[in-house]
């Protein structure tokens, strides 16, 4: 832990499972961030179907930044390879409820 690189690859690390835990919570804004159901295999199904939205608006996120990037190039700007590997496709703030 006296290591200042390896402290800082833990806290990206550590930032990025923040941000998937953050999506998570905006996707499940309108049941208030709860298990609603009763029996248990229906909260597996309501566990599921969050972790199938969760993935469908990631991999939307990471076309979608790959869509941008390849603008960027395509016009001349370059971009940084150690730029991206600290973006998260997980970040909640472009989910547009």
């Amino acid at each position: 832990m006296s290591d200042p690189a390896y402290r800082r690859k833990i806290a990206r690390q550590l930032n990025n499972g923040e941000s998937l835990h953050a999506l998570r919570r905006q996707l499940h804004y309108a049941r208030a961030d709860q298990v609603t159901r009763r029996q248990p295999g229906q909260q597996n199904e309501q566990a599921w179907c969050m972790t199938v939205v969760t993935n469908a608006v990631v991999c939307w996120h990471t076309a979608y930044m790959g869509l941008a990037v390849g603008e960027l190039r395509g016009a001349g700007r370059e971009v940084d390879a150690d730029v991206l590997a600290h973006i998260s496709p997980a970040r909640s703030s472009a989910v547009n409820h």
